[in-house]
């Protein structure tokens, strides 16, 4: 079976290595991902009949009943310290654009714009990212809102069908670059159905909600291709190669720990402030 799934990727992939973000949105336009959405479903289709992605979901199951607790503490946080997080996500982008500002064309100076860009929207619409992330964990209406129903059913299907792309890297039939393309090929068409969902129903508050969180999808897209570099740049798997990176890999560390720093005293703030520990 695997040796089959691997075959069918290689056929439909025009090379094994991938392409970045400008290149997939242009392949996507084109149709060019038309036979690789084929024989991913197939596979998603065939693997649902016969059982095997049975105990991913219920790990799945588990993994998304703690989210779900999660993000409705961080709504919580937000909400509490709201000019607090915008001060500071404020600050780092500032810091960020100062960093860049003196050599533009540097491949990190871009890099640091998609990021920018992505937080910006982020901020803009983050009663719809966090309605989106709820949707997607099954903590909503899913029984009388079509709407939540449709899109929690279609992201389930699209983690599935990621997680085939994911072991085709694991078993090295394909290079993460290949692996990187070919999921983002899959976001993309995930969003197109989920605004066809959208499209459906257009009084539906959860609707508006969930097409303003593709907004936000729209900048991820291309700050998704950068995850690995960023990662190890804060790691130390990849040393600086100029002076300009070295000021970056800092200021994202300073406003990690800023931020780790501030959600924690908002959370433990609100959770002193419950009826509870009032008594």
């Amino acid at each position: 079976m695997m040796r089959f799934y691997s075959l069918l990727f290689l056929l439909v992939s025009t090379s094994l290595f991938g392409v970045g973000p400008d290149e997939v949105l242009s392949n996507w336009k084109k149709g060019e991902y038309e036979a690789f959405y084929t024989e991913n479903h197939y596979l998603y289709s065939l693997w649902m009949k016969e059982g095997i992605f049975k105990e991913f979901l219920m790990e799945r199951e588990q993994k998304h009943q703690l989210y779900a607790s999660q993000i409705s503490q961080v709504m919580q946080v937000q909400s509490r310290g709201l000019k607090e997080i915008n001060q500071l996500t404020d600050e780092e982008i500032h810091m960020l654009e100062l960093a860049i500002e003196k050599q533009p064309d540097l491949s990190i100076a871009e890099r640091v714009r998609r990021i920018i860009e992505f937080q910006q929207m982020a901020m803009e619409h983050r009663d719809a990212v966090n309605a989106y992330a709820l949707i997607e964990v099954g903590a909503c209406d899913l029984v009388t809102d079509p709407v939540a129903f449709q899109v929690n059913q279609l992201l389930r299907e699209y983690a599935l069908k990621d997680m085939l792309v994911l072991q085709n890297v694991i078993e090295h039939q394909i290079n993460q670059e290949k692996g990187d393309e070919l999921a983002a090929a899959l976001s993309l068409e995930r969003d197109k159905k989920i605004r066809e969902i959208c499209a459906r129903y257009p009084a539906s508050q959860t609707s508006r909600l969930c097409l303003e969180a593709l907004l936000v999808n729209e900048k991820n897209f291309y700050v998704g291709f950068d995850k690995g570099f960023f990662n190890d740049l804060l790691t130390s798997m990849r040393p600086p190669e100029n002076e300009v990176e070295q000021n970056v890999k800092e200021i994202f560390r300073t406003f990690r720990l800023k931020k780790e720093t501030l959600y924690k005293n908002l959370a433990a703030a609100a959770s002193a402030d419950t009826p509870k520990n009032r008594r």
